[in-house]
């Protein structure tokens, strides 16, 4: 109870009548359990929180190593892959019951370490992971491993590459909550499932919905921790499909309230840089660049991560440092931060946000690339670009206009440009079908941009006018007024009513009817006489 309302001297003096007794481990099980919670939610220490976990595990007969070699990593993933051969996943719904007492107990701390670990020591998540999913085969399942093979799915569908056997194992975890009426674990496993595994198959919208869900069952049941971090993943998801920033500012403020209340300084910390980021866009930060303002001071931050080995808080962080340096044309910055990152798919494994981060990198390497006419950012580039083809194939859906924007950014590099036009506006189209604005905006941007490079003003104008008025509709007042200042002699001299948002468009369709075009000037002459007539 002290626990739930945030009262850590009064958790501790309970915690300690506790410990203090002769018990067995059987009977401490429970206080183990809210003393590792209580350093990771409510302190934030989460190498105390595991420290805790493994002395819990070994007075069960568990035993971990501090340092786990790639070897073991190797070796214990054969092991499950050979446990699961020939064996079909959706039948362990009805695999038989656990009924061993140690093992459930030892299973309860193994999957209160899965959260724990994923973010701050990833090997040990990995290792968990596979320890736990091989007794559910072994020895039986229980409500315990609803979370083992959810985050055994999460494994499938970022490392592993295998992105429908992971969904499997997803719905088998969903179906295991079902079948024990596991309500105290079906907040967390809705979150693990929807944020990490079927987001790499359904529409983010959708991702967002059961993140608000997992929130609801999370409070009705007590169980406040994974509440607060599924309507944080639900805020930072709406911020990444594109909700207007002023709907996910109000989600943060909100949310800031609630976590607070509960005293959950560690969901806040993840929560802070999705807010300063969106206040920055909005236009309340002196320097848009950086994280810095009313919300939270990006050093101090940096710093706590870096004191309690918090390595995915610090790429998250990084990541919306990236993003606000591309955004307001910070390159070099934004060449740093990329080297910085680029460990996410290990950190930060099987989240949104890696797409977030597969397309700023991308489009930082490219733009360093062009400019500075560099081989290592060329190459990087191309092998960001061929990650995210991979992704598509196995049905990213989230990732084809990603795909397609980088493509058209290979385009210009390779000085194609009627191939970049057409894969920047195929980007434009797949971005507004998904309702990604924010990402049809950035890709208007990049266009006009190339455009304006080219000296076809006409364009340029069309395409960063649509992109203006996009992040405008967004809320990111910041960025469409960095943009307006750039290319103000442009907006003024091309500004008529002439100008829509339809007459590329239309001249694409009417071109695509069948009318040929034997050159650049050809093609320049019937676009500018295809807009005076609109």
């Amino acid at each position: 109870a002290e626990f739930c309302n945030g009262n850590m001297k009064e958790m501790e003096r309970c915690l300690d009548e506790i410990f203090d007794q002769n018990l067995s481990i059987k009977e401490k099980t429970d206080a183990y359990s809210i003393k590792i919670s209580s350093f990771y939610f409510l302190r934030g220490e989460p190498v105390n929180a595991i420290d805790v976990g493994l002395e819990a595990l070994s007075q069960l007969g568990v035993k971990f190593g501090k340092k786990i070699s790639k070897l073991v990593l190797a070796r214990e993933l054969i092991k499950t892959k050979h446990m699961m051969k020939g064996l079909c996943i959706m039948s362990l719904s009805d695999h038989f019951t656990m009924d061993d007492e140690n093992r459930l107990l030892a299973m309860n701390i193994m999957d209160m370490l899965l959260a724990i670990t994923y973010g701050s020591n990833q090997a040990l998540f990995v290792l968990i992971t596979l320890k736990t999913v091989q007794w559910s085969v072994s020895y039986g399942v229980s409500k315990y491993s609803s979370m083992a093979f959810a985050c055994y799915g999460i494994l499938l569908c970022s490392g592993m590459g295998d992105v429908a056997e992971g969904i499997k194992f997803g719905k088998v975890s969903m179906s295991l909550l079902e079948r024990f009426s596991a309500k105290d674990m079906e907040s967390k496993v809705i979150l693990a499932n929807s944020a990490f595994v079927s987001a790499w198959a359904e529409p983010g919208y959708l991702t967002h919905k059961h993140c608000l869900r997992g929130y609801e069952v999370g409070m009705q049941t007590g169980d406040i921790t994974w509440a607060m971090l599924n309507i944080k993943n639900g805020t930072e998801i709406a911020l990444i499909v594109g909700k207007p920033l002023s709907y996910v500012e109000e989600e943060c403020r909100s949310c800031f309230k609630v976590m607070h209340e509960y005293k959950q300084k560690h969901v806040i910390n993840w929560l802070l840089p999705v807010w300063q980021f969106v206040l920055n866009l909005m236009g309340y930060s002196n320097d848009p660049t950086i994280l810095s303002g009313s919300m939270m001071q990006q050093e101090d931050l940096l710093k706590h991560c870096d004191e309690n080995e918090e390595r995915s808080l610090r790429n998250s962080i990084t990541l919306y440092r990236l993003w606000v340096a591309f955004y307001f044309e910070e390159f070099d910055l934004a060449g740093t931060l990329v080297q910085d990152i680029q460990d996410m798919n290990q950190t930060n494994r099987a989240t949104n946000i890696i797409w977030r981060c597969a397309l700023l990198q991308g489009l930082t390497a490219f733009t360093l690339a062009q400019r500075n006419k560099s081989r290592k950012w060329k190459a990087h580039a191309i092998k960001i670009t061929s990650k995210v083809q991979e992704w598509v194939k196995k049905g990213a859906v989230n990732c084809n206009h990603i795909l397609l924007m980088l493509e058209a950014e290979t385009a210009v590099l390779n000085g194609d440009k009627e191939l970049a036009k057409q894969k920047y506006d195929a980007a434009i189209t797949a971005s507004a079908r998904v309702g990604f604005i924010h990402d049809r905006a950035l890709a208007n941007e990049r266009a006009g941009k190339y455009m304006f490079q080219l000296g076809d003003k006409y364009l340029a104008f069309h395409y960063l006018n649509v992109a203006i008025q996009l992040y405008l509709r967004w809320g990111a007042k910041a960025k469409a007024e960095h943009l307006l200042s750039k290319y103000k002699i442009l907006l003024d001299e091309h500004h008529t009513p002439a100008m829509n948002k339809t007459v590329d468009r239309r001249w694409t369709w009417l071109a695509s009817k069948g009318k040929s075009v034997n050159s650049d000037m050809e093609l320049r002459s019937r676009r500018r006489s295809f807009i005076m007539r609109s």
